[in-house]
């Protein structure tokens, strides 16, 4: 993500994305990422409209899962 004309954009060919929602703004990212992670930390399942191969949810966004859980760790 980065700011561009005052709005934010993602990197062309962006596709780590848990929901497709979250390519609306970087906050939408963080907020379906973050909701991703807890949802499978929950055991619980997590359904959106795919961006990739990979699916939706946890699965679609490996390194971003890899940062929740780093965050997670550091605040616990």
């Amino acid at each position: 993500w980065y700011v561009q004309n005052g709005r934010w954009a993602f990197r062309r060919g962006a596709n780590n994305f848990v929901r497709r929602y979250g390519m609306y703004n970087a906050y939408e990212d963080f907020a379906t990422s973050f909701a991703a992670y807890f949802m499978k930390y929950a055991g619980l399942r997590f359904s959106g409209t795919a961006v990739n191969s990979r699916g939706a949810g946890y699965s679609a966004a490996p390194k971003k899962m890899s940062y929740m859980s780093w965050l997670m760790n550091r605040i616990r």
